[in-house]
């Protein structure tokens, strides 16, 4: 099942901020039983996120961004299952008709995703939370102390040693028949092999290109920065949201500088590519903490809208990026105004630029799985998916009915 990045932009309408905050207050406080909108019950939403942006040309908009599951059409169709006041939210918005016109209302406000990553692909929120599920109930099955003691010598040893000793000799086209197979998994891994290498080639050219245009305009202007004046308050009001442990998210809202937008839409197709085909699950760049991150240019290229979700403490997550993927950053972001002159090598200037000039509060955050980190989804998998593709259902039903 695909995941898909999902990204909406909508005026609001004048005088209608304050309404519309205590809305978002309200689904904020109690996201499964509110009166507007029931995100929580979702099955298709990994995350999203509500927020109030503005900028000089276009006032105050509401942003919907998150990714899910499946079709676009299915989604919203179960958005507006999931939402007994959808007319009392959206009805706040320029241009909205009702709860008959939503979807029409949501694809005409849509932006395309110019790049997107998605930690491991193809898993929907129902594998992810049935895996862990599954996981956690191994765990307490190894945890009772009856099976504590039957795993322990002399318990489960001497079964083993039993069951090996029962190996049937193989007839002569039994071991043709593995031959056969081992000849076929050498010549895979051979493949395999080739595969990874021509990954890395287009990896190591990528890398330099991003190099190239990665360049800082002024690189040993560190500590020189000169962007807006900090705001302690407005960083606060950031920080308060966030866990050190958990999910986090943040998303940017950048002004694409004058003759910019081509490079920037060349360097977008070039990460899209390898953020889908050149990099291992879980592992972007090495860094092992992100779950869903995509860039939109909006508003007719003027906007390069950010979008992520990560695992950890934001300084954790901007440290990540400036120790292994400083030249991707450079690359994207120095497309855009305010980015430090010697770039994210510069990292008070970075985090600077990051924190107190772009990042955005949502109003609304929801997250499918908040204690399921990038790394606990690739191990639930490695844990569960040998058993789920060894076992034939019938055959195991007829071996425990001879017990």
């Amino acid at each position: 099942m695909a995941n898909q990045p999902l990204t909406v932009i909508v005026p609001i309408k004048p005088g209608q901020e304050a309404s519309l905050r205590q809305v978002l207050a309200a689904i904020a406080a109690d996201l499964a039983n509110n009166a507007y909108f029931q995100i929580a019950r979702s099955d298709r939403t990994h995350f999203l996120r509500l927020a109030i942006i503005t900028d000089p040309d276009h006032g105050l908009r509401l942003l919907l961004t998150g990714n899910y599951d499946g079709p676009l059409v299915d989604y919203l169709q179960e958005l507006v299952r999931l939402s007994p006041g959808l007319d009392d939210l959206w009805n706040h918005c320029t241009g909205y008709r009702g709860r008959q016109d939503f979807n029409r209302f949501i694809q005409a406000h849509a932006y395309k995703a110019q790049a997107s990553y998605v930690a491991v692909q193809g898993e929907s929120v129902g594998s992810i939370r049935k895996r862990r599920a599954i996981r956690q109930k191994l765990q307490q099955l190894l945890d009772l102390d009856d099976i504590a003691d039957y795993v322990d010598h002399p318990g489960l040893k001497p079964l083993l040693d039993d069951l090996t000793s029962l190996k049937q000799p193989r007839t002569i086209w039994q071991g043709f028949r593995v031959l056969m197979l081992q000849a076929w998994q050498m010549i895979e891994q051979v493949f395999n092999g080739l595969c990874d290498l021509i990954k890395q080639i287009i990896l190591w050219v990528l890398r330099q290109v991003g190099g190239i245009l990665g360049a800082p305009d002024q690189p040993r202007l560190i500590g020189e920065y000169v962007g807006a004046e900090v705001d302690y308050e407005r960083i606060r009001t950031l920080n308060e949201p966030e866990v050190v442990h958990g999910t986090n998210h943040l998303h940017l809202l950048s002004t694409v500088k004058r003759g910019r937008l081509l490079r920037l839409k060349i360097v977008l197709l070039l990460i899209n590519f390898a953020g889908r085909h050149l990099f291992p699950p879980g592992s972007l760049s090495n860094i092992r903490s992100i779950h869903f991150a995509h860039w939109s240019i909006v508003d007719g290229g003027k906007h390069l809208l950010f979008v992520t979700h990560y695992d950890g403490s934001f300084d954790n997550y901007l440290g990540d990026f400036t120790d292994r993927a400083s030249d991707g950053l450079n690359s994207i972001w120095n497309n855009v105004e305010g980015y430090p002159l010697a770039g994210s090598q510069d990292i008070f200037a970075f985090k600077q630029f990051f924190r107190n000039d772009q990042q955005l509060p949502s109003q609304v955050f929801y997250r499918a799985y908040p204690d399921t980190t990038v790394v606990n989804i690739l191990r639930d998998r490695a844990i569960v998916q040998p058993l789920a593709d060894g076992l034939d259902r019938p055959a195991l039903d007829d071996w425990l009915t001879k017990l």
